[in-house]
């Protein structure tokens, strides 16, 4: 998957995001429960994703906030092996391994 893919992903969490919170006051639960099922769908999708850049990690991390909220505000838990968490953190050691791997340069 590219970062364009990733991109795509994220552009489409947006909208669905924002089509959850403009939601008017009379919304039944079965459409919220439609919505937050494709939202979960849309944030499983990222969290497959492999993260390779800073801008990457920018998005995921974005994203894995938000879901944590929503979690946490729905009285659950992030389960510890949720793909957006593991995707974060896959991606912050990727990054720190590469950052430690450049050479040093002379000042």
């Amino acid at each position: 998957m590219s970062d364009t893919d990733l991109q795509a992903l994220f552009d489409r969490w947006q909208r669905k995001r924002e089509e959850i919170e403009a939601l008017p006051a009379d919304y039944s639960d079965q459409v919220l429960d439609l919505l937050g099922d494709q939202l979960d769908d849309i944030e499983v999708a990222i969290g497959s994703h492999r993260v390779i850049s800073i801008e990457d990690l920018k998005l995921v991390a974005r994203v894995a906030r938000y879901r944590g909220l929503r979690m946490h505000g729905a009285g659950c838990m992030v389960p510890a092996n949720d793909p957006l968490l593991s995707c974060l953190l896959d991606g912050i050691d990727a990054l720190a391994v590469a950052d430690v791997d450049k050479p040093a340069t002379g000042q």
